[in-house]
């Protein structure tokens, strides 16, 4: 799990302000299945990425969360890191929902884009990765 957080640490610095957009590559609508750490085997949950120009939005129905993603930066190899923040379902929004924040890594492979999540909820890491195909509609 270190090497882990060392990984992401790794990106994170190395990502400048200057490289703060939205690779084009990532536009239009992409779907698949989430896996997150501590979850019983085989669960999975639906999630949906959505690109307009620079502007991400994330949605997981079966929570009934969507959220925004801003830009960090982006690494020579071709990760895109983005902060995701949650605009609806958030732990603290008295919803009774609880999805939290986060940072995303998007990288483009083959014709899939590979995302990798993660968080602290209640001082504990969370991670979650997916592999989302490019949406029909």
């Amino acid at each position: 799990m270190r090497v882990v957080l060392v990984a992401c640490a790794l990106m994170l610095s190395s990502a400048g302000a200057a490289n703060a957009k939205s690779p084009v590559l990532f536009s239009g609508s992409w779907t698949g299945s989430m896996t997150q750490s501590g979850a019983p085997k085989g669960e999975t949950y639906p999630m949906r990425l959505t690109f307009k120009g620079d502007e991400g939005v994330t949605s997981y129905p079966a929570q009934g969360c969507t959220g925004v993603l801003t830009p960090i930066g982006t690494t020579g190899d071709g990760y895109a890191i983005y902060a995701e923040r949650i605009t609806k379902g958030r732990v603290d929004d008295g919803s009774g929902i609880n999805c939290i924040d986060g940072i995303v890594v998007l990288k483009p492979h083959r014709a899939y884009v590979t995302v990798g999540w993660y968080a602290l909820d209640q001082g504990q890491p969370v991670f979650a990765s997916a592999s989302l195909a490019q949406a029909k509609d």
